[in-house]
């Protein structure tokens, strides 16, 4: 079987770390068809970089992939220029599963922690998240945000279910339960716990019709109004598929497509460029009645690489993280995640970005391996100084800092304890090696 991964959307992404805010977004504003439906096809926060299964047959040995994904830096446009808002940072347990997700804000001490547990067949069974204590310099022993999973016996998510530590107990906020049909899912259901009744009230219903071949013909999006508690339901005919049933594009009709009293309020177009999504355009109509796109996004690659060379977190057999975006599939090394925006002159402009950071497993930085030596950096994270801690017979050392891509941002010889100034480096995560008595340790930087 064809390996390909499917990307989480900026969207969910952005939201994964907020304290007890849900996947649904709930406003009184209404949505538009793919803000809706990216709300209906997500999971939950730990379903945003993690993986649902892992079977034996696609497992290999750290030392057979070429990069490994060590997270991602999400940037905001400002000035002219992209700011770092947020680094997250990935580490593999034993069995190349996610085992942490470390997330570090920028211009701020709060950083925020999530584990993740798996049962036997290598499903994710829970999600622990933990905020940092500066008091004690380490992390709360309590979790005060959790979810738990539950899987059928074909190993699909069948309920997700997220709390929150309220005075010591666990307090039920968002529930996702997940029918599936032979073709994937077919219906996908939201729920608020509500404290009043001791139930759950159904928020959203996202369902996917197919056709014998299991080509998706209709997406239809069910949202339940704050209000008057009324249900209201776009639809969304999908016009074009390719050989591998990615969606090319769809009309979003605000009522029954056979009504002729229906018309299309949105429409979606997706480009795929050797297998990988690289384009996808939102439009809507204006009062002339012209289209025009007023939500874009864009991906890049590195198509040396394909997943199969990198570890990175799981979400199937088959995909990589979720659907955020309606079919956000890859098969080579993801790069960058770009969405845009329209202004009021009607011009698209760069938001916000994602950037995937990797490490080189082949043959990290092209420097050999040596002893471990007792070195110690701090402060990490840092803002603008650092100092290497260790011993030496002349108590002098050389570094070198390097970016994600390698490059030698820094480079010097060092005494013992000595400040270094970082403040001209960007915010973000580094590398380094020191080299002393001629033994070399490496490790990482957190530039605030």
């Amino acid at each position: 079987m064809k390996q390909t991964f499917t990307l989480l959307g900026f969207l969910l992404l952005s939201i994964t770390f907020c304290a007890g805010q849900s996947n649904l977004k709930r406003s009184n504003k209404k949505k538009s068809f793919h803000e809706l439906l990216q709300s209906a096809q997500s999971q939950f926060k730990a379903l945003n970089t993690i993986a649902i299964s892992k079977t034996s047959s696609n497992l290999k040995t750290a030392s057979s992939y070429s990069y490994s994904l060590d997270g991602y830096t999400y940037s905001f446009w400002y000035n002219d220029s992209w700011v770092v808002g947020e680094t997250y940072e990935f580490t593999y347990n034993s069995d190349d599963l996610l085992s942490t997700v470390i997330l570090y804000e920028e211009n701020s001490d709060d950083k925020y922690l999530s584990t993740y547990t798996y049962d036997d067949n290598g499903n994710i069974s829970a999600l622990l998240r933990f905020s940092w204590n500066e008091t004690e310099n380490d992390w709360y022993s309590d979790a005060w945000y959790r979810e738990l999973y539950t899987y059928d016996t074909d190993g699909n998510l069948t309920q997700s279910i997220s709390s929150e530590r309220v005075n010591g107990n666990w307090s039920d906020l968002y529930k996702v339960e997940t029918t599936y049909n032979d073709y994937g899912y077919d219906t996908r259901k939201e729920y608020e716990y509500n404290s009043n009744t001791s139930g759950w009230d159904n928020l959203i219903i996202a369902e996917r019709t197919y056709d014998a071949q299991g080509f998706v013909t209709l997406l239809t999006i069910s949202e339940r109004d704050d209000v008057n508690s009324e249900w209201g339901t776009m639809y969304g005919v999908i016009n074009s598929t390719d050989s591998e049933n990615h969606i090319l594009s769809y009309s979003a009709y605000d009522g029954d497509p056979d009504d002729s009293n229906s018309s299309i309020g949105e429409k979606g177009i997706f480009t795929f460029v050797n297998g990988n999504i690289s384009n996808v355009e939102y439009q809507i109509e204006d009062e002339s009645g012209n289209w025009y796109t007023y939500d874009k996004v864009e991906y890049t690659y590195d198509t040396n690489y394909t997943i199969s060379d990198i570890l990175m977190p799981f979400i199937s057999n088959t995909c990589f993280m979720q659907e955020g975006e309606i079919n956000s599939e890859f098969n080579n090394k993801i790069l960058t995640y770009t969405q845009y925006d329209i202004d009021n002159s009607s011009q698209l402009f760069a938001n916000e970005k994602l950037t995937y950071n990797y490490t080189d497993l082949s043959n990290p930085l092209g420097i050999d391996d040596a002893e471990t030596i007792e070195v110690k950096l701090y402060p990490n994270p840092a803002y603008n100084v650092v100092s290497f801690s260790f011993s030496a017979a002349n108590n002098k050392a050389s570094i070198q800092i390097f970016d994600m891509l390698g490059k030698v941002v820094l480079e010097k010889e060092i005494s013992n304890e000595q400040p270094i100034n970082i403040e001209s480096l960007n915010s973000g995560i580094y590398l380094y090696n020191i080299v002393v008595d001629g033994q070399t340790q490496s490790g990482k930087l957190y530039k605030k």
